[in-house]
C-alpha cells in the first residue's frame, strides 16, 4: 500500500490502522496544529485526542468533550486557530443520537455553528464528509466560499483506503457509503480572520 498522500503540492504519511477519511484528516489536522503549538487551540469536538496522547488544547465537545457544551453556546475570549474534525457534519443533523436521546433535527444550525467559529478563532481549520448530511451539502456546494478563504477535497480512490487530490465536480458527485465505506470525499476548509 502507497504509504503517503499528496496535498496542495506536499506528501503526507496516511495515518495508521485507520480505513476511514481520518487516515487523512488527521495528519492534515496535526500539521496545522503544529504550526500553533504554544498558542491558544480550541477543537470542537473531541476527535484529535482520542487519536493522539499529551494534547493540552482546549476541547468542546456537547456530549464527549472535556467542556461538554454547544458550540452554538460557547463563549470564550478569541482563540488562535479553532478546529475541528468531521464534526460540523453532526450538528443539528443527528447530534443527539450520541446522548441517546431521539434524533431531533435543526437543519441550519451548523450554519451557526460555523458562525460562532469564525467568531471564535483568529484562524479555522475544518473537515466535513461530503453526502453525509444534505444540508451540509447543498451550503458547501453553494456558501462555503462566502465564509472560508480556501475550500479543497479529497477522494477515496481505492477499498484499500487510498486517496486524492478531488476537485468540484467530485464534491458534487460524491456518495456516502459508495463506493466504498463511510467518506468518499472530504471537505478541506480554511479561515485566516485576518
Amino acid at each position: 500500500m502507497n504509504t503517503k498522500f499528496t496535498y496542495q503540492g506536499r506528501k503526507y504519511p496516511y495515518h495508521p490502522n485507520l480505513s476511514t477519511a481520518r487516515a487523512v484528516e488527521l495528519p492534515l489536522a496535526m500539521e496545522v496544529m503544529e504550526r500553533f503549538k504554544g498558542c491558544r487551540i480550541l477543537e470542537v469536538g473531541n476527535v484529535l485526542s482520542n487519536h493522539f496522547e499529551g494534547m493540552t488544547h482546549a476541547v468542546v465537545d456537547k456530549y464527549q468533550g472535556p467542556i461538554k457544551q454547544d458550540i452554538v453556546d460557547y463563549t470564550a475570549p478569541t482563540y488562535d486557530l479553532v478546529i475541528s474534525i468531521s464534526t460540523i457534519e453532526h450538528i443539528g443533523f443527528d447530534e443527539h443520537r450520541y446522548a441517546g436521546y431521539p434524533v431531533v433535527q435543526e437543519p441550519c444550525k451548523f450554519v451557526l455553528a460555523l458562525g460562532r467559529l469564525k467568531d471564535l478563532g483568529s484562524e479555522l481549520f475544518c473537515t466535513w464528509p461530503m453526502s453525509y448530511n444534505l444540508n451540509l451539502d447543498v451550503w458547501t456546494l453553494a456558501r462555503s466560499r462566502s465564509l472560508f478563504d480556501d475550500i479543497s477535497f479529497m477522494k477515496r480512490v481505492s477499498r484499500s483506503n487510498r486517496w486524492e487530490e478531488a476537485g468540484w465536480e467530485d464534491a458534487y458527485e460524491a456518495k456516502y457509503n459508495q463506493p466504498f465505506p463511510r467518506a468518499n470525499v472530504i471537505v478541506i476548509a480554511r479561515l485566516k480572520n485576518v
